[in-house]
């Protein structure tokens, strides 16, 4: 698990498949909003789970969620 922002973050950039620093909508990070995603294939074999947003308090925000993920109702797309 890793936790920031592709903006400071030159590994999460890596696994996000964005370019060092990505902020703003480049970022690929919704505005006024955080993620909670699994990647894949950024190292053959290997997967991360990455929690971030469009900032430091929506970063705050979805580690949050996963610490209570069981407060939580899932729902998969």
């Amino acid at each position: 698990m890793i936790i920031g922002s592709p903006h400071r973050n030159k590994l999460i950039a890596l696994i996000m498949g964005k370019i060092y620093p990505s902020c703003g909508l480049e970022s690929g990070i919704p505005k006024d909003s955080a993620i909670i995603k699994i990647y894949d294939g950024f190292k053959p074999g290997y997967y991360a789970l990455v929690v971030s947003g469009w900032n430091d308090s929506y970063i705050r925000i979805a580690a949050s969620v996963l610490k209570n993920i069981t407060n939580f109702y899932l729902t998969s797309l």
